[in-house]
């Protein structure tokens, strides 16, 4: 099993799917902030096409730059204690960007997952 990463409240949470895709896919010309409100208007809808099945979503801000992201980064987390005590795990979906691919993928999103409040965005699972 892979290292855990630690969530701000102290969970374990491991990485149980990553994939990575373009901002910009399918799109080859135009106006930054029309490609950004193109692709941030159907993300959530992408993502739940990308990870089936019930997860908490989470969607970080975009970066204020004037070039949109290069990448979108998802990595689909799960963790063995659930937030209510009548189901058996918990997970979450996340959703990063990023310039750059240049490091593990455990290393990118420690410090991300290290942010988040997990309990606010991540559901319940049942095995």
């Amino acid at each position: 099993m892979n290292d855990a990463l630690k969530t701000q409240c102290g969970r374990s949470v491991y990485i149980q799917g990553v994939h990575l895709d373009h901002f910009a896919r399918g799109i080859y010309a135009g106006e930054p902030a029309v490609i950004r409100d193109h692709v941030m208007e159907s993300l959530a809808d992408r993502i739940r096409d990308i990870f089936r099945g019930k997860s908490g979503l989470y969607i970080a801000p975009l970066p204020d730059a004037e070039e949109n992201p290069t990448w979108i980064v998802l990595c689909q987390l799960h963790c063995y204690d659930p937030i209510s005590p009548d189901a058996h795990c918990s997970i979450l979906t996340c959703c990063w960007f990023a310039d750059t691919l240049d490091q593990p993928i455990a290393q990118f999103a420690s410090p991300l997952v290290a942010g988040l409040d997990w309990a606010e965005h991540a559901v319940d699972g049942h095995y």
